[in-house]
C-alpha cells in the first residue's frame, strides 16, 4: 500500500496541478517526484519512516516535495512562511523530522533533482497504519500546535468517505482552495482528494481579491473552497461571471452565519456548502445540501461518522480516530447544527452567541472595514466588545447602528479602533490574542 498510488494511475496527459506560471500533468508530475524520490533516498540518506519539513507559501514544488517523501515511504510536515522559528522547532521535537527545506532550499532541490536525478523510481510499500502526511491542529500560524499524523489507510478512507456522500470529482474538475496546505481543509480539498480522482487542482500562494477572481475565471474552476471571512470580503465585489464555471462552493475553517449564506447566493448565484471538520479527522463529517438541509444546520453526518456533544465538547468517533473537539454542537434528526468553539462565544442574559454573527451584522452597516466581536467581562457582568478597523470619527454612528439593529444583549458595551486585526492564512478570526 502506499497513498501515492492512488494518485499516479490516472491518464499521464491529464492535467495535475496549476501554478501561477505553469502546468504539470499527472505523467509529468510522476516523473519529476522520482527524481525527487531519487535525490532524497541517495542524495540526502531518506528512508522509509523518515519525516521532513517544508517551509514556503504554497507552490507546486512544495507538493512534488511532499509526493517524493511519500513514494519514499515516509512523510513531510507542510508549514507557511509565517510559521514562527519557535513552531518550527516543535515540531522537530514532535516528528523526529530530519530536514527542514526552506523556500530557497525547496526550489533548488527540484533544480537539482531535474537535472541530475533518474526519473525512475519504485514506490516504497508500506502498512496501512504507515503515516503519510503530518498535520498540525488549528491548521496555521499563532499558538503552539499539536501534531497530527495521518496513515495511508485512515487519509484514503477519509478521502473517500467524504466525496462518496456528497459528489465524486471527475477529471475535468478544476479545485481551488485558497487555504495554506498546512491547513488540513487545504492539504484534503487542495491535494488529496483532486489528486486522487484524476482532477486538476491550482496552488498558488494567497493572492489579492482580485486575482483570485481572474484565476476562478481564467481557470474554469469547478470548485472553490475558503473561509467564511473571504467570502465576506469578495461579496464586495461583482463575483457573478467569475463563478459561471463553478459548480460547488464550500465554506469551512470557521462558522458560517446564515445570512452570509443567502446573501452569497443573491451575489454569485452558487449555493455555499457548509463543510465542517477538525484537523484530526482530516475530511467533513457533516455537508450541506441545497434545499435538502434544514436552516441553520450543516447538513446530515456523513456514515460511518458518528458525532455526539459531551461536556460542551464534540465527540467525533469513524473506524481509525475517536477524537474531541472544543466545538458547541446540537444533533437534530442527523443534523449538525454549529455554534461556535466554547471557549470562544459570547455569553449574554439570553444565551451564548457566536461572535461572528455580530461580525457579520457591523459590517453590514460600512461604517467598518474589518471588525471582531468578543466577550468583555466587567465586575462579574459580561457584555460584548468591538474591535474595529475604520474611521474612528464614525464611532457614534457605530454606536447608533448597532442599537438599531443588534438585540440589546448584544449592543456592544465598548468599542476600541485598532490598526490590524490577526488572523491565521485561512482568514480564521484570533479574537483571544487581541
Amino acid at each position: 500500500m502506499n497513498f501515492c498510488n492512488e494518485i499516479f494511475k490516472h491518464d499521464p496527459d491529464a492535467i495535475a496541478i496549476i501554478g501561477l506560471d505553469s502546468r504539470y500533468t499527472y505523467g509529468e508530475l510522476d516523473k519529476i517526484t522520482n527524481k525527487l524520490a531519487n535525490c532524497l533516498t541517495e542524495e540526502m540518506f531518506f528512508k522509509k519512516g523518515d519525516c521532513i519539513i517544508i517551509q514556503s507559501d504554497n507552490c507546486p514544488q512544495m507538493v512534488m516535495l511532499w509526493l517524493a517523501a511519500v513514494k519514499s515511504g515516509g512523510t513531510a510536515v507542510l508549514l507557511s512562511n509565517e510559521h514562527s522559528p519557535t513552531i518550527i522547532s516543535e515540531v522537530f521535537t514532535q516528528t523526529n523530522a530530519t530536514m527542514l527545506f526552506s523556500p530557497e532550499c525547496l526550489i533548488q532541490t527540484v533544480l537539482m533533482a531535474d537535472r541530475y536525478w533518474s526519473d525512475v523510481f519504485e514506490t516504497v510499500d508500506v502498512e496501512p497504519t504507515d503515516i503519510c502526511e503530518i498535520t498540525l491542529t488549528s491548521g496555521t500560524g499563532g499558538n503552539r500546535q499539536n501534531v497530527v499524523k495521518h496513515s495511508h489507510e485512515n487519509t484514503i478512507f477519509a478521502m473517500r468517505t467524504g466525496t462518496e456522500f456528497r459528489f465524486m470529482p471527475t477529471v475535468g474538475d478544476v479545485f481551488y482552495c485558497t487555504a495554506h496546505l498546512s491547513f488540513s481543509y487545504g492539504i484534503a480539498t487542495e491535494l488529496c482528494i483532486p489528486l486522487m480522482y484524476g482532477a486538476t487542482t491550482i496552488i498558488a500562494k494567497k493572492l489579492s481579491v482580485i486575482d483570485t477572481l481572474n484565476l476562478i475565471k481564467d481557470n474554469n474552476v469547478t470548485v472553490f473552497y475558503t473561509a467564511p471571512a473571504f467570502y465576506r470580503i469578495i461579496m464586495q465585489h461583482d463575483v457573478r461571471d467569475y463563478f459561471n464555471s463553478v459548480n460547488i462552493c464550500f465554506s469551512g475553517g470557521d462558522y458560517l452565519p446564515e445570512d452570509l449564506k443567502v446573501g452569497w447566493k443573491e451575489k454569485s448565484g452558487k449555493y455555499l456548502t457548509n463543510i465542517i471538520g477538525a484537523a484530526e479527522t482530516q475530511w467533513i463529517f457533516a455537508c450541506a445540501i441545497e434545499d435538502e438541509s434544514p436552516e441553520g444546520s450543516l447538513g446530515k453526518i456523513i456514515p460511518p461518522y458518528t458525532i455526539t456533544s459531551v461536556d460542551d465538547k464534540m465527540h467525533i468517533k469513524t473506524p481509525f480516530i475517536e477524537l474531541d473537539t472544543s466545538d458547541n454542537i446540537e444533533v437534530i434528526d442527523d443534523n449538525l447544527y454549529f455554534y461556535g468553539r466554547s471557549d470562544d462565544l459570547i455569553s449574554t442574559t439570553m444565551g451564548k452567541y457566536n461572535p461572528y454573527v455580530v461580525e457579520y451584522m457591523i459590517m453590514e452597516s460600512g461604517l467598518v472595514t474589518d471588525v471582531f466581536a468578543r466577550q468583555y467581562d466587567k465586575m462579574s457582568m459580561k457584555f460584548t466588545q468591538l474591535f474595529c478597523i475604520g474611521d474612528s470619527t464614525k464611532l457614534e454612528d457605530l454606536k447608533q447602528y448597532c442599537k438599531a439593529k443588534l438585540p440589546q444583549y448584544l449592543v456592544p458595551k465598548k468599542i476600541t479602533y485598532v490598526e490590524t486585526l490577526p488572523r491565521t492564512l485561512t482568514g480564521k478570526a484570533q479574537r483571544k490574542i487581541i
